[in-house]
């Protein structure tokens, strides 16, 4: 596995082209806009039900309350992002975290991105792996605690659902846009006609 700052696909070097059969089927241009009204809507989500919720979180006082969404946000951007992205990487690799993983930063965000070509099946699972994983973590600790520890779960559980939402997306646009036989390298597509050749 390798760090790399503002990585770029060598699409070139992998013979990825439209001319050689590859269809683009992911382009950042035309999913931005959903993205960004779901990540609206997504907040507004939990704005909502932190009003709907005002008496049970006031029962821990404001203080507490406070403190609590502090350290679930310190926990989520120092441990849980970086495991969420290797999540992605451990089932994109098969439990390898080989050559092909990279972790990638810069301009506020950190992804996941794999070199190598993947069947769909595996890029829909690296793309849900995260969420399901971390969603079945923190419900049970939320279960299991109680007090401001619980709370601290609670916040997490949103906060961690909250930083999926664009991979939710993605693995129902893949759905959508990727056929069952095709394979994927990045935002391209080889049908499953030229896998058969």
């Amino acid at each position: 596995m390798k760090f790399e700052k503002k990585f770029r696909f060598d699409y070139e070097a992998h013979g990825i082209s439209e001319e050689n059969g590859y269809i683009k089927w992911y382009d950042w241009k035309t999913v931005r806009k959903p993205v960004r009204i779901i990540g609206f809507a997504a907040i507004a989500a939990i704005f909502v039900l932190s009003r709907a919720f005002k008496e049970e979180l006031n029962a821990y006082g404001k203080p507490t309350a406070v403190l609590a969404a502090l350290a679930a946000l310190t926990v989520l951007l120092l441990v849980v992002i970086p495991l969420h992205e290797i999540l992605h990487l451990l089932v994109m690799s098969k439990g390898k975290l080989d050559g092909n993983c990279i972790i990638t930063y810069g301009q506020g965000a950190v992804s996941a991105v794999y070199t190598a070509e993947l069947t769909r099946g595996c890029q829909l699972a690296s793309l849900i792996c995260p969420f399901i994983v971390f969603a079945v973590v923190f419900s049970a600790a939320a279960l299991a605690a109680s007090g401001a520890v619980r709370l601290f779960f609670v916040y997490l559980l949103m906060m961690s659902s909250l930083s999926s939402y664009t991979d939710i997306l993605m693995f129902f646009y893949m759905l959508k846009k990727v056929g069952k036989g095709d394979t994927v390298f990045g935002p391209y597509k080889k049908p499953a006609n030229l896998n058969k050749e």
